[in-house]
């Protein structure tokens, strides 16, 4: 791959663009360090993009950008990154600052996509938009950052393979944490957090009509938000079926929080509730019982929350027993 290089000469220096850089071929871009070096994107049309990956499906593979800052100089005038049929791509210390959307994933020859410690930082729309994507799958965040009115967003004509979530930051985005509309088979959060949530939604899994999101996992996460009434996950409502979803060992600190921590809302089936721990008494587990939903083990602040294992209480008590040979 072509190397690309934009060294940092003085700290308080940017380069100014006034034009989309396009990119054509494998490559490294990088920089002296996300603080040390900036791409400014200097134009107030949102529909162009700082970089743009706009290949043919099936031509190059292997692109990386590490080490810098994507910043739009006016705020929301200008998107960050177009991801359009590229495969195998690390993104690792990169920032994107004031963009309409951070990062925009499309095409139907993306995979193996890596990204650490990545910023979507004051976005206007979303920090990373799946749109008309059919591309693959294995998308990996670690310790990456979502910042604005959505922090990720897949819309409902993009399907999915794998996308897992390590030790991320939602941060004060103002409608919702993260949104899946589409179709998505491997959908995992592990050890992250959501702080400071506006909207009445963190987390929402609501696939489309004849779409499936299948292999759930919410595990050892921290969901804090400013709205009282924020529900933390909302599962389906607009008609597809979502099956097999594993919600355990979380915790839930939303201050006035007086609502159920995960609302089936038309859907959800075939999923486990467990092990959450929610800090104000009134939280309960979920907004209803269902077949093939076990809900057990989880506590709030006046106690041990009521258990159920589909639609009938769990029947299971501790007890002893002494043998008699």
């Amino acid at each position: 791959p072509v190397a690309v290089y934009f060294p940092m000469n003085d700290s308080s220096k940017y380069y100014r663009i006034t034009s989309t850089l396009n990119v054509t071929k494998p490559c490294l871009i990088h920089g002296d360090g996300e603080y040390g070096t900036a791409i400014v994107g200097d134009w107030t049309n949102n529909a162009q993009y700082i970089l743009s990956f706009d290949l043919t499906a099936g031509t190059t593979y292997f692109y990386t950008i590490r080490d810098i800052t994507i910043y739009s100089k006016n705020a929301g005038a200008v998107r960050g990154l177009l991801l359009k049929n590229t495969p195998y791509v690390t993104l690792e210390n990169v920032y994107f600052v004031n963009c309409y959307n951070g990062i925009v994933v499309t095409g139907t020859n993306n995979f193996s996509h890596d990204y650490r410690r990545v910023v979507t930082y004051n976005s206007t729309v979303s920090g990373v938009r799946f749109t008309s994507f059919t591309g693959g799958g294995q998308f990996l965040y670690d310790a990456c950052t979502f910042a604005g009115d959505t922090g990720w967003v897949m819309e409902s004509d993009s399907t999915l393979d794998s996308a897992t979530f390590v030790n991320c930051n939602f941060e004060q985005c103002t409608t919702n944490s993260f949104v899946m509309n589409g179709t998505c088979r491997g959908l995992s959060f592990i050890g992250c957090r959501t702080e400071g949530l506006n909207g009445v939604n963190d987390f929402i899994i609501d696939p489309p009509v004849a779409g499936v999101v299948s292999g759930l996992s919410v595990i050892g996460c921290a969901f804090n938000s400013d709205t009282a009434a924020g529900v933390p996950i909302k599962i389906g409502g607009t008609g597809g079926i979502i099956r097999g979803f594993n919600i355990s060992g979380n915790t839930v600190a939303n201050a006035g929080l007086a609502t159920n921590f995960v609302t089936l809302n038309g859907e959800g089936h075939a999923g486990v509730v467990t092990g959450n721990y929610f800090e104000q008494v009134n939280t309960t587990p979920l907004n209803t019982r269902r077949a093939a939903v076990v809900c057990f083990a989880n506590y709030n602040s006046a106690g041990v929350c009521a258990e159920n294992w589909g639609n009938s209480d769990w029947q299971v008590t501790q007890s002893s027993y002494t043998g008699t040979g």
